[in-house]
């Protein structure tokens, strides 16, 4: 029995070990090397120090101090929540970092604003270029096909002359071809 109540004891110490706690109230507490008023006041502790829990005894707790001081104080002056104090200061730097970085992320959008306007300025000078180019390349392809319907016209013109003097050629030569043979044959076949 003495075995289990031991073991008990252990693990509720060990369960004990290294959780953070802060001192509350407004009173320094002395710390001493042992678990009772008896034993020797080795320094002070003030309010809203944060410690380290590392054994349990009977109503004294066995603490690290921030500065490395290790010894014992009454159990009921130890809480589980950090005292505003320590909390607004915590949010104070978790709030300057933050504005730290919105500060950064800031500079780095107006960077990111200055490169994308010059970028988009370089691109509506191109778009301009090309555009133009665009319309040179229109007009050019417009009077090139003028052009081609032009030519090809004349040569249809062309074309068409020479096909008309074929016929002129051919109409003449048959009528003449024509004439020539009645003039031979003026009898009549029945």
């Amino acid at each position: 029995m003495a075995l289990v109540s031991g073991v008990l004891s252990l693990a509720a110490a060990g369960a004990a070990v290294a959780d953070d706690a802060w001192v509350s109230g407004k009173v320094s507490l002395n710390l001493r090397r042992g678990p009772g008023t008896q034993y020797k006041i080795i320094g002070k502790v003030a309010a809203e120090d944060h410690v380290e829990v590392l054994d349990s005894q009977e109503g004294w707790r066995q603490i690290l101090t921030d500065r490395e001081r290790k010894g014992w104080i009454p159990a009921g002056y130890l809480v589980d929540t950090a005292p505003a104090s320590v909390r607004l200061a915590g949010m104070e730097e978790k709030l300057a970092r933050a504005e730290r970085e919105l500060a950064t992320t800031r500079a780095d959008a107006e960077a990111e604003t200055q490169r994308l306007q010059e970028l988009t300025a370089s691109l509506k000078r191109e778009n301009g270029e090309v555009g133009s180019r665009d319309q040179d390349q229109r007009a050019r392809i417009e009077r090139l096909q003028t052009t081609n319907r032009e030519l090809q016209t004349a040569l249809r013109w062309r074309e068409w002359l020479v096909g008309a003097g074929i016929l002129a050629v051919g109409m003449i030569t048959g009528a003449l071809l024509g004439r020539s043979r009645r003039k031979r044959s003026s009898r009549i076949r029945l």
